[in-house]
C-alpha cells in the first residue's frame, strides 16, 4: 500500500511538473512575441523619425500649427480617389501628434455636408483616440504622472468602479485631448471600455463643433472665404 501511495504521489508530482513547465514555456513564448512586437514598433518609429528628419533637413520644418481646412481640402483634391483615406490618416495622426483635430472635422463637414461629415468624424474620432491609446500602452510614458488637473485625478480614481461612465464624462468635457488618451492608456482601463466610452462621450462635443463651425473658423483665425472657396471648387469639379 505504501509503495502504491508513493507511486501515485510521484505521478502527481511529475504531472504537476509538466503542467508548470508547459505554463512557463507558454508564458516565455508570449513574452518573446510581445518583445518582438515592441522591437518592430520601435524600428517603425525610428524609420518614421529618420524619414521626417531627412524631409526637414532638405525642405525645412513645416509650420504644422498653421494648418487649416483650406490646406486639407487642397491636399485631398490632389490625392484624388485617395482623398478620403488621406483625411482619415491625417485625422488619426493629428490626434497622435497634438495637432488640432478640429481642422479635419471642419474639413469633413464642408466637404460632405453636416450629416455625412458629422457621421464620418464620429467614426474616425474614436479610432484616432484608439491609435494614441494603443501606441502609448505599447511603449509606455510618463503622461499619467504629469496630469495635473484635479478634475481628471478625481475621475481617474473612479475608473475601476465605473470605467465606461467615467470615460464618457472625461471625453465629454475634454473632447479630443491627447493627454486624456495618454492618461487612460497608462491606467488599467481595458481597450473595450475605452473605445465604448470615447464613442459615446464624443457625440455631444462633436455636435457642438459641427453646429458652431463658423465660430470655430473665426476662433482659430482661419479665413472663412478661403475655406468656403476651396469647398466650392471641390463641389464644382465633382
Amino acid at each position: 500500500v505504501a509503495t502504491s501511495t508513493s507511486s501515485v504521489g510521484a505521478q502527481h508530482h511529475r504531472s504537476a511538473s509538466k503542467i508548470a513547465a508547459a505554463s512557463a514555456s507558454g508564458s516565455k513564448q508570449k513574452n518573446v512575441r510581445k518583445r518582438r512586437m515592441e522591437i518592430g514598433l520601435a524600428i517603425g518609429v525610428a524609420i518614421a523619425l529618420a524619414g521626417t528628419g531627412r524631409y526637414v533637413w532638405i525642405h525645412g520644418a513645416p509650420d504644422v500649427l498653421a494648418i487649416n481646412p483650406a490646406q486639407v481640402h487642397d491636399a485631398m483634391d490632389k490625392a484624388g480617389i485617395l482623398g478620403v483615406l488621406l483625411w482619415c490618416v491625417g485625422f488619426c495622426l493629428a490626434e497622435l501628434c497634438h495637432l488640432p483635430a478640429t481642422v479635419f472635422i471642419i474639413t469633413g463637414v464642408l466637404r460632405w455636408g453636416h450629416f455625412i461629415g458629422f457621421a464620418l468624424a464620429l467614426v474616425i474620432a474614436p479610432l484616432s483616440c484608439a491609435l494614441s491609446f494603443i501606441v502609448v500602452r505599447r511603449i509606455g510614458g510618463q503622461a499619467l504622472a504629469n496630469v495635473q488637473w484635479r478634475f481628471v485625478q478625481r475621475m481617474m480614481a473612479r475608473l475601476e468602479r465605473k470605467p465606461v461612465v467615467t470615460v464618457v464624462i472625461l471625453r465629454t468635457f475634454l473632447f479630443l485631448s491627447p493627454s486624456l488618451n495618454y492618461a487612460l492608456a497608462l491606467s488599467n482601463l481595458s481597450f473595450r471600455n475605452f473605445i465604448i466610452g470615447s464613442t459615446i462621450g464624443l457625440v455631444f462635443p462633436m455636435s457642438v463643433v459641427v453646429l458652431g463651425i463658423d465660430h470655430l473658423i473665426k476662433f482659430y483665425g482661419w479665413s472663412r472665404a478661403d475655406v468656403v472657396a476651396q469647398a466650392m471648387v471641390t463641389a464644382a469639379t465633382r
